[in-house]
């Protein structure tokens, strides 16, 4: 009996003992978790002196263009987001963020400020010659926000008509072009729109319209393939005209 009585709590550690392929399966594990990580970010987000994270995770499949899929925020008084996109986002676009200086050390996701609130921007991989998809999301001292998501070519981002809210300015629709000349392009005619960017993004239909007037011209609010606009060739100076037809 007294082998017996030993033999029992041996048994006993031994079953409570993880196997090999269970050990090998954890590394496995920890392995793809590691590998969705594309990049970690540590920055104060909302204000409070305290490090807040970013996580941008899932890569595109090895050949395919972009950087990632999806995004994690997690604040440091326990406020978290978390957000993905159909297609992938790629690095920041250089053009709508021209002027600004990027609070993030990251080529892949672009942060501002303006009245004590944070935007990061996100921009999708550009496929032919469409409008960039952007992502806009807006942090405050206790929400995170995704406020913006749509096909928009960013120009400027600048509170427009010092109103006290910060405005994207763009292009819904990109220009095609149908023809050239020595000094002229031949295309179509796109508006310019503005957004304001507050708990939602909203669209300015009147500054949008005084924008357009006052850059480019106006001849209705949205993009028109059956409109025909003359634009300056490169190294020509001039305003952009409607081609009217005899």
């Amino acid at each position: 009996m007294k082998y017996l009585y030993f033999i029992i709590p041996i048994l006993i550690i031994s079953c409570n003992q993880p196997s090999s392929s269970a050990i090998q399966k954890a590394k496995e594990d920890n392995s793809m978790i590691d590998s969705a990580l594309v990049e970690k970010i540590l920055i104060d987000l909302n204000n409070d002196n305290s490090l807040d994270t970013i996580k941008l995770k899932t890569p595109p499949y090895s050949g395919d263009p972009g950087v990632y899929l999806s995004i994690e925020i997690e604040l440091a008084n326990g406020t978290s987001f978390k957000n993905s996109t159909n297609e992938i986002w790629s690095t920041i676009d250089t053009f709508a963020t021209k002027g600004l200086v990027n609070e993030i050390k990251s080529d892949n996701i672009f942060c501002t400020s303006f009245n004590s609130s944070k935007y990061l921007f996100l921009f999708e991989y550009q496929f032919a010659s469409d409008a960039t998809p952007v992502s806009i999301i807006k942090i405050t001292q206790k929400s995170i926000k995704a406020i913006f998501d749509k096909s928009f070519e960013i120009e400027k981002i600048i509170d427009v008509d010092n109103n006290g809210s910060l405005d994207i300015i763009g292009r819904e629709v990109l220009v095609e072009f149908y023809y050239s000349t020595d000094s002229v392009l031949i295309g179509t005619y796109s508006p310019f729109s503005v957004y304001s960017l507050h708990d939602e993004a909203v669209l300015q239909v009147e500054l949008s319209k005084k924008y357009s007037k006052e850059r480019y011209l106006y001849a209705g609010t949205s993009y028109n393939s059956q409109i025909k606009v003359a634009y300056p060739q490169k190294g020509k100076n001039f305003r952009p005209y409607l081609i009217l037809d005899n």
